[in-house]
């Protein structure tokens, strides 16, 4: 028997679904941190190739995009150095297993822009490599392979880790020296959440509480050992901010959630005012207003920003009407 459209069941209401993400938000989030300072990115890079450089080491970022011979545009996540050693890091959201021939192709293209002459010979020199998967891991390998097969039948394997942040809890991950990566550990519970409704997806909300709490001890803890500095702690915050409000801004739940809202105003705050009580964040009021523009953003009460920020109430509501909040485009 046929049915009419119109007849068929109604899917049962649900929660708000996740709104679309910002294109490119985790390539851009990972780009932002690992320019962070010195510091924090020396620390990252000791923690995932197991190195030992000193914190104060120079870091320099070299070019990412390259023209392909067919013009078009190639661009890696990161290319760095620190003390003349080269490394290439590229970040995703799921395994890919062609993921390693643009990691080859990335690092060959390097590697033959820094060719070295010795007589009649040509010598390139790959940087360090490494995939970072932003995703739980499964039974995906600890390492992929390209294999260079050449005419007279000898092979080569190049091979690169992969690195699985999401299997570390955040204490490891800061016994590593890798609290640049923790914004991303809001990407732990995307999937439960998705697949819950109601009275599950409140349980999982207290979780997150519990996490984002553990991410923010964390910051503070490097911060106070010299692993980041103020600049960087504000900005890790920030992160994790920003890809929370990508991932759950869409959920009912996660959006009206007070305490949430009221985390990360707690968290920068205190940042700034442990800054100004050491006198080593410049800007304090730069920072304070950058803050209040970010939750203003986000929605919050001006009465509210202005008493997190601790600023006064007229200078909110004037920063509220430059934003433009709500108007229309």
């Amino acid at each position: 028997m046929s049915v009419n459209s119109q007849d068929k069941a109604k899917p049962s209401p649900r929660a708000k679904r996740p709104k679309r993400l910002t294109p490119h938000i985790f390539d851009k989030t990972f780009k932002r941190l690992l320019h962070l300072s010195n510091r924090a990115v020396v620390s990252f890079i000791n923690g995932l190739f197991h190195t030992r450089y000193p914190l104060d080491s120079v870091v320099e970022h070299l070019g990412t995009e390259t023209i392909d011979k067919d013009l078009r545009r190639r661009t890696r996540d990161i290319l760095l150095r620190i003390n003349n050693v080269t490394y290439h890091l590229e970040v995703q959201t799921k395994f890919d297993t062609d993921m390693m021939i643009r990691v080859f192709e990335y690092s060959f293209s390097h590697a033959v822009g820094m060719k070295t002459f010795d007589k009649d010979i040509r010598t390139i020199l790959f940087p360090h490599a490494h995939i970072i998967y932003l995703t739980t891991k499964g039974k995906t390998p600890d390492k992929q392979t390209v294999r260079l097969r050449f005419p007279d039948g000898f092979t080569y394997d190049y091979e690169v880790k992969t690195f699985y942040p999401l299997e570390y809890s955040i204490k490891e991950l800061e016994k590593k020296g890798m609290v640049i990566i923790l914004p991303f550990y809001v990407m732990k519970m995307r999937e439960d959440v998705a697949k819950t409704d109601g009275a599950g997806r409140k349980k999982l909300l207290a979780r997150m509480r519990t996490l984002l709490d553990k991410v923010d001890g964390v910051v503070k803890n490097c911060r106070e050992k010299g692993q980041i500095d103020d600049r960087d702690a504000l900005d890790i915050i920030r992160g994790l901010d920003r890809l929370y409000t990508e991932l759950y801004g869409g959920y009912q739940e996660f959006v009206e959630d007070e305490n949430m809202k009221e985390k990360f105003v707690r968290y920068s705050t205190q940042i700034l005012e442990q800054g100004k009580l050491e006198g080593k964040l410049e800007g304090k009021l730069e920072g304070k207003l950058e803050m209040a523009k970010n939750f203003l953003v986000l929605g919050d009460s001006p009465e509210k920003v202005a008493k997190a920020a601790d600023l006064p109430l007229r200078q909110i509501k004037a920063l509220l009407k430059t934003l433009k909040v709500g108007q229309p485009a």
